[in-house]
């Protein structure tokens, strides 16, 4: 069965601005390599690159280290938001982007094995609308049914992808599964996260402006058959958790969901903060955001949120320290 890692704790981390690039992913494999993925801005001596940002790639090994540019992002557009998953059978490495340009954008993915890259696979392109705060997670089993009605499992690796999108008249959260074959794209089913809500919610007159809402977060179950996805309305100002399983029916896989409404957290934040998520194997579960000087988090904890807190950075407290102890409360208040 083939194995794939997803950057989660420590890509969320990265995310988070602590005094290194704004806008990247890490990933560690079992071998020891290190992938990192950054967005830059192009600046007047890269004359071969036509996009305003662009990606690169960084691997470190055994002490080398070596840096490219991801081709595909040189050709034009604004290339943002990566996030890194990894194949250990096959030994590929798949980075997922978009491609925001100004009045629509692309979520793309593409392959790298031995040193080449694949060809740039699209899963949503959308005119007019626009994406931030794209975030994967992965199962490796997938669900089916025998004949004599029990249900089973086959080994299979599907990606399962949030983010916040915004048109010109609404937003909403948005989700895709990607099914993979042998490292290939078999299967791309997108939809809104609404969708796997089990009752409609009244609308408001007017979209919430609570930030916190805005910021999807998707986690990886320990028995990697399932992810629990939680997002917020803006037009109802609920937020929910829902747990999906992609599920086999006839020849395609579709993912089927299990909500439980949360209450809504009260934390305002600023509409340019990159939020960071983590979630332990219960229900418990903390936003956080770096600023200057500190990390600050609201938690989710027997059945309600906490006010705004904040952890104070220094030299002897980096945020890498900070955030790695917000998951080991949440991981001791099981």
């Amino acid at each position: 069965m083939k194995r794939l890692l997803v950057a989660v704790a420590l890509s969320v981390l990265s995310l988070a601005a602590f005094g290194q690039s704004m806008d990247r992913d890490v990933l560690l494999t079992t071998d020891g390599t290190l992938y990192t993925v950054d967005s830059y801005f192009t600046k007047s001596q890269d004359t071969q690159i036509q996009s305003t940002r662009y990606l690169t790639l960084t691997t470190q090994k055994d002490g080398e280290t070596k840096s490219e540019v991801i081709p595909a992002t040189m050709v034009g557009g604004s290339h943002v938001e990566p996030a890194l998953a990894y194949d250990v059978d096959t030994k590929t490495l798949f980075v997922f982007w978009e491609n925001a340009r100004v009045l629509s954008s692309d979520l793309l993915f593409a392959t790298y094995q031995n040193g080449t890259w694949g060809k740039v696979t699209s899963f949503d392109p959308i005119d007019w609308d626009l994406r931030r705060g794209l975030r994967i997670a992965l199962t490796r089993k997938t669900q089916d049914t025998a004949k004599d009605g029990s249900k089973t499992s086959i080994p299979e690796i599907t990606v399962h992808a949030v983010w916040w999108e915004q048109g010109r008249e609404s937003e909403w959260a948005r989700y895709a599964m990607i099914t993979l074959d042998h490292g290939d794209v078999a299967q791309i089913k997108v939809q809104n996260l609404s969708t796997f809500l089990s009752h409609a919610d009244p609308v408001l007159d007017k979209p919430s402006d609570r930030e916190i809402l805005r910021h999807p977060a998707v986690f990886e179950s320990p028995t990697h058959d399932t992810v629990d996805v939680v997002f917020g309305d803006t037009s109802s100002d609920k937020m929910h958790r829902i747990t999906l399983t992609p599920v086999v029916e006839g020849r395609i896989r579709i993912p089927i969901g299990k909500n439980r409404e949360l209450p809504t957290p009260i934390a305002t934040i600023n509409a340019t903060t990159t939020v960071g998520a983590i979630s332990t194997n219960g229900d418990n579960l903390a936003y956080y955001f770096a600023t200057n000087d500190s990390v600050k988090y609201i938690l989710f904890n027997n059945g309600a949120w906490s006010d705004l807190r904040s952890i104070a950075l220094s030299d002897r407290l980096t945020g890498d320290a900070a955030v790695g102890a917000l998951h080991r409360m949440l991981d001791s208040e099981q």
